[in-house]
C-alpha cells in the first residue's frame, strides 16, 4: 500500500473516531430525551443510533486492527554517469562535518590560524577539499548536478568545540566555483544549524529542522520524489533523526559506500539511494 492509501486510511479512521463521537452523543441525546418524555414512537431513533455507532465501531476496529510495517525497496547502487542522470534528484539535504584534510597533504601541515584563515578566504588550492573529508559530501551532492536546483547544508555548533558553520560556506561555495553548480541554490546559514551542547535534544532539533526543510522544499516545487536526504556526514544522532524525519512521507534516503583496496583500505566512493513506505497487513 502506497503512502498516499496510508494517509487516506488514517484520514478514515480520525473520521470515523469523530462520527463515533457524534453516534454516542447523538444516542444519549435520544435516550434522554424518552426518559424524560416517555414517548415510545422514538424508538426507531434509537435503534437507529444503536445501528450507527455499531458501523462506526466495526470501521473503527478494521482501521486499528491492520499491522503497518515498512517495506524496503532493493537498494540503488549508482556507479555510472548514465545511473547517475537517471537517478538525480532537484533538491538535497545534507550533514556538514568540520574540515578535515588528510594526513600527510599540504593542508594537513597548516597550522589552525592558516587554515582557519584559508576557510575564511575559501582559498580552495591551499586546502584541497578533494583530499579532505568534505570529498564524501562533493561526491554526494555531485552525483545530482544534473538536475539539482536546491541543496540544504545543515551545519553543527558547540559552546565547547568549533562548529561547521564556516566549513558549509566552504562547501558552498566550492561546489559554485569549482564545480559546476553555480545555477543551484544552497540554503545553509544560522537557520540551519544544530547545537550539540545537549545530545539527548540533537535527534528533536534535527527532526524539527528537517520538517521545516522538507516543507520548504514543497513550496519550491520539490515534491518527495525530487529530494534526497543524505545522512553520511551527520553524527548518529542527526542521522537517526533524518531517517525518522523521512520516514512516513515519500523521501528516499542516499548514503555513500565506498570500496575497499586489498588492505582493506578505503579506494573510491559511490551512493547508495534507499527507498521505503508503510506497508499495511490486510490479514
Amino acid at each position: 500500500m502506497s503512502v498516499r492509501h496510508l494517509h487516506r486510511l488514517l484520514r478514515i479512521e480520525k473520521i470515523a473516531f469523530s462520527l463515533t463521537g457524534f453516534g454516542v452523543g447523538l444516542l444519549f441525546s435520544v435516550l434522554a430525551n424518552f426518559i424524560y418524555e416517555h414517548e415510545l414512537q422514538r424508538l426507531p431513533w434509537i435503534a437507529a443510533a444503536v445501528g450507527l455507532l455499531i458501523m462506526l465501531s466495526g470501521i473503527m476496529f478494521l482501521a486499528r486492527s491492520r499491522n503497518i510495517a515498512v517495506s524496503f525497496k532493493p537498494p540503488v547502487i549508482i556507479r555510472t554517469k548514465e545511473e547517475e542522470e537517471r537517478h538525480a534528484r532537484r533538491a538535497f539535504i545534507g550533514f556538514v562535518s568540520l574540515y578535515t584534510p588528510q594526513r600527510g597533504t599540504p593542508a594537513d601541515k597548516l597550522t589552525p590560524q592558516e587554515r582557519a584563515k584559508a576557510i575564511k578566504d575559501l582559498d580552495f588550492d591551499r586546502l584541497n577539499l578533494e583530499e579532505s573529508n568534505l570529498q564524501t559530501m562533493i561526491r554526494a551532492i555531485m552525483t545530482h548536478a544534473s538536475r539539482l536546483e536546491h541543496c540544504w547544508l545543515i551545519a553543527t555548533d558547540s559552546a565547547t568545540n568549533p562548529g561547521s558553520l564556516p566549513h558549509a560556506r566552504l562547501l558552498a561555495e566550492y561546489l559554485r566555483l569549482r564545480k559546476g553548480l553555480a545555477g543551484c541554490n544552497f540554503h545553509y546559514g544560522e537557520n540551519f544549524v544544530i547545537r550539540l551542547d545537549d545530545d539527548a535534544l540533537v535527534v528533536d532539533k534535527t527532526y524539527k529542522m528537517m520538517q521545516e526543510i522538507l516543507h520548504e522544499a514543497q513550496r519550491l516545487n520539490c515534491p518527495g520524489p525530487e529530494v534526497i536526504a543524505d545522512i553520511t556526514s551527520g553524527i548518529r544522532t542527526m542521522s537517526t533523526s533524518m531517517i525518522l524525519s523521512c520516514l512516513d512521507k515519500e523521501y528516499d534516503i542516499q548514503m555513500m559506500g565506498t570500496h575497499y583496496n586489498e588492505e582493506g583500505r578505503p579506494k573510491g566512493l559511490f551512493p547508495i539511494i534507499f527507498s521505503f513506505e508503510p506497508k499495511i497487513d490486510e490479514k
